[in-house]
């Protein structure tokens, strides 16, 4: 009886399909720029989504993400694999912004200027319908939500991370983060109904 021919694959190659974005890390690290600017290209728009729930304004989101890159940049022989490097990069974003965050009390005009963008993104621009407003209702009461609520619900919903890719990241149990995310629903569901019932 012949025996069928099996196709062994090394774990390493194995990592790389399963995330294709550790052979662009180890590209970068052997010196291909052009390596580091495709793992840009493939997740500025998950960081910035991240900034904008954690700042807010667009110019900070904007600076924080690049902020962010260039410290995965700098310390890109840090990156241990232990996480995706998706969940890596989310990482160093979500710890930038806080950063920033901090630095807020410094420059207390930029919470009046926060509040006028805000109130500027909510009005429907003409010839924007009902399902403008809606979204823009959802992303103001998802800004709302105070940050340990947001982020796991910003990280599973829109992020599609698992719920133990959010726990490594925030460095807390699963359970806690289904906790948060349950929690969150639930205060998102009250306000959206609170606005429709005006």
């Amino acid at each position: 009886m012949e025996r069928g021919i099996g196709l062994a694959v090394a774990p390493e190659l194995r990592q790389v399909v399963a995330d294709p974005d550790r052979a662009l890390i180890r590209e970068a690290l052997a010196g291909d720029e052009a390596a580091f600017e495709t793992l840009m290209a493939r997740h500025w728009r998950s960081m910035t989504g991240v900034a904008m729930q954690l700042l807010a304004r667009p110019d900070d989101a904007e600076d924080a993400v690049q902020e962010a890159f260039l410290q995965a940049f700098t310390h890109l022989h840090g990156y241990r694999g232990d996480a995706s490097v998706k969940t890596w990069l989310l990482r160093i974003v979500i710890n930038v912004c806080r950063n920033k965050q901090r630095q807020w009390w410094r420059r207390p005009w930029i919470l009046v200027e926060d509040s006028r963008q805000l109130q500027c993104e909510v009005e429907p621009s003409v010839g924007q319908g009902d399902e403008y407003l809606q979204q823009q209702a959802v992303l103001e009461a998802v800004r709302r939500l105070p940050e340990k609520l947001r982020l796991p619900f910003v990280l599973h919903f829109l992020e599609d991370l698992t719920g133990a890719e959010v726990a490594r990241l925030l460095g807390c149990k699963e359970s806690t983060v289904w906790s948060r995310i349950y929690t969150a629903r639930k205060v998102l569901q009250a306000q959206l109904k609170a606005w429709d019932d005006e």
